[in-house]
Parts: C-alpha cells; sequence; structure tokens
C-alpha cells in the first residue's frame, strides 16, 4: 500500500495533462498511487493518460461513463484511495519536485490532519505570477473567524489558498470518520464548502510553504463558464448547507455576509440597475427569512434593506444612490483609505 494517494480529475486537458502528471510523476517522495479520474472528456486526454501509464504503473486511471462534475470526480478518488494519505492536483495545474515530501514529513511524524502550503502561484501561458511564497513552516492554529472574515475583506488574503482542495496534504480517517466529502449538488464553490466543513471538526494543522502549487489560469475552466444564476443558486446552498455545520452566529454571520457579497456582485454584471435590482431580489427571496438583519457590513446591509423595502419603485431609488455612492468611494478614495474601510466593515471588497 502506497503511502500517498493523488487524485487528480481529468476533463478535456489534453494540452496540460502531461506537465501536471511529470511533475507528479517526478517527485523525490516516490511512494504514492496517481488516480486519474475522467470525467467524459472529448480531447485526447484518456489516450495521453494511458500512455503514460506505460512508464508509470502507479497511475490508475478511472472513467466515469458520463460528465459529472469535478466533486464527483474527486470523491470517488477518495473512496478509491489505498492510502493513509491523499492530495488533490488539478489536471492543468503542476507542482514542484519535493511538493509531496514537503507535506508528508510533518504529517507523518506528528500525525496532522493536514498540512498545507500557501506558497501558491498563478502561471498562464504568458507570465508567472508569484502569489504568496515564504518559508514559513511549523504548527498552524487555525482561527475559523478570522479566516472568513479576512476572505470576505480582502482579496489574495494571506488565508486565500486556504479554501482551496489543492495545496493540502490530508490525513484520509480524518475526513472519511468525519464523513467529509465534495458536494455533488453545486458546481461552484465546492472548495469553499469542502474547506469549511472540514474545519468545523476542528483538524489541526501544520504549514510547510517549501511546497510550490502552480495552478493555471485559461480560458475555457468550468467556473468561467458558468452563468450567474447557477453561481448563486450554489452560493445559497453552501450558506444554507453549512449552517447545520456551524454552531457560531459570529460566524455564520461573517459567511452570510460573504454569500451575499458574491451574489450582489454576481447581480451587477448585467449593468443595468433595474435588472441588477430585480434579480437580486428574486435570489433574496430563495432564502427563509429577511437577511438583512444579519448582514455585518455597512453598505452590503443597506443594499439589501433596500430590495426587502415594502415599496419597490422607492426601493430601487434607495438601490441606485447606495450603489453610486459605493461605485465613487471605490473610484475615488486612494488605496489606504478603501483598505481601512473593508478593514472596518464598511465598504465590500469586489471579487
Amino acid at each position: 500500500m502506497s503511502k500517498i494517494s493523488v487524485i487528480i480529475p481529468v476533463y478535456n486537458v489534453e494540452k496540460y495533462i502531461i506537465r501536471c502528471l511529470d511533475s507528479i510523476s517526478n517527485q523525490t517522495f516516490s511512494d504514492i498511487e496517481i488516480i486519474c479520474i475522467d470525467d467524459g472528456s472529448t480531447d485526447n486526454s484518456v489516450h495521453l493518460i494511458e500512455n503514460y501509464q506505460k512508464k508509470d504503473d502507479r497511475i490508475i486511471l478511472i472513467k466515469n461513463e458520463i460528465n459529472k462534475g469535478a466533486s464527483y470526480s474527486r470523491n470517488i478518488g477518495i473512496k478509491k484511495s489505498s492510502s493513509e494519505y491523499i492530495t488533490f492536483v488539478d489536471s492543468d495545474d503542476y507542482v514542484n519536485n519535493d511538493y509531496l515530501e514537503c507535506l508528508y514529513l510533518p504529517i507523518y511524524k506528528n500525525k496532522y490532519d493536514i498540512v498545507f502550503t500557501s506558497t501558491f502561484k498563478n502561471t498562464t501561458i504568458d507570465n508567472d505570477i508569484l502569489i504568496k511564497y515564504d518559508r514559513t513552516f511549523g504548527e498552524y492554529n487555525f482561527n475559523k473567524q478570522e479566516y472568513i472574515d479576512t476572505i470576505r475583506r480582502f482579496s489574495g488574503s494571506k488565508f486565500q489558498s486556504l479554501c482551496y482542495s489543492v495545496c493540502k496534504l490530508y490525513n484520509k480517517n480524518f475526513l472519511i470518520k468525519n464523513n467529509i466529502y465534495f458536494s455533488e449538488k453545486i458546481f461552484f464553490g465546492e472548495d469553499l464548502h469542502f474547506f469549511i466543513k472540514t474545519t468545523t471538526y476542528n483538524p489541526t494543522f501544520y504549514r510547510n510553504n517549501n511546497a510550490i502549487y502552480y495552478y493555471r489560469s485559461r480560458e475555457g475552466q468550468m467556473v468561467r463558464k458558468l452563468n450567474i444564476e447557477r453561481r448563486t443558486l450554489d452560493h445559497i446552498y453552501i450558506y444554507k448547507d453549512l449552517l447545520v455545520y456551524i454552531n457560531s452566529s459570529e460566524f455564520s454571520n461573517s459567511l452570510l455576509t460573504y454569500i451575499f457579497n458574491n451574489i450582489y456582485e454576481d447581480c451587477k454584471g448585467d449593468f443595468r440597475y433595474k435588472n441588477n435590482f430585480l434579480n437580486l431580489k428574486s435570489y433574496l427571496n430563495k432564502f427563509d427569512y429577511n437577511i438583512s438583519e444579519n448582514i455585518k457590513n455597512v453598505y452590503l446591509k443597506k443594499i439589501c434593506l433596500s430590495v426587502y423595502f415594502d415599496d419597490e419603485e422607492e426601493g430601487f431609488k434607495k438601490y441606485k444612490l447606495y450603489n453610486f455612492i459605493l461605485n465613487s468611494i471605490r473610484k475615488y478614495m486612494p488605496p489606504f483609505v478603501l483598505t481601512y474601510l473593508r478593514k472596518h466593515d464598511i465598504i465590500p471588497r469586489i471579487y
């Protein structure tokens, strides 16, 4: 039995899968199995993996009969894994050659539940942008409240990579005994849902930023193709489902504010105020109660209240006014003022 299972969901990545497999196959830590789950690819991805199996017999190829999404494929990988530890790598991404060794040594020696890295490089064909890089390592006392407050206020925050399912090595037993799997009911935000659910069981963390994960930004990724309605409904599902596991009103209100901010920014994509307003109103009706009283951000609360206003036309006027003020603040205020306003929950961040 291998020590680590590397789980790779695959879908139409013929341009990238070899780079991904090379980075895993050539790891300094070699006691691994590589589980590739093809999710109904229509390109040459499966053929390339089958050829790669001829030179690396650690590769296991599983084929879904139809396309079922990354969450389904990752769950299949978890269930088929025969190792004590598991990690996820997306099929268009890659890692440095001692990535697994850096994550394995601390989890093996000290029996942590999760070892992660914050060294996350965002790569494209034309550039290689360093998002976060340092040599920090050691036990990590995770604060759930600080986490959700930080990611909803600031983009590129110190917690940003934590909400990804990649960048981590998991003790498989911790996931299994707590019945932690990816939700197959959503297509957007499944990583956030998985991570927050994981934190509700109070895992022990260790960080080793010598492990480097390379994330490839490219056109055509599933997230970019999802329409606004699906994204919004998935956000609402995430919030409602996670309430079952969250026993802190402060944390649930922070999560709700984060979710509402996402919905609000998505609805603004129409560029027509009336449509934005009506769309937001229809989505808020899907909540079981008036959520405005639980919104922690000053301007988001005002936006939310305007949508719930009894007189729709009067509410729409207020919605336009608040948007005008918010856009003016974002346009004309210097960066240090914007940072202060976000930090103190006056204005929301832009997603």
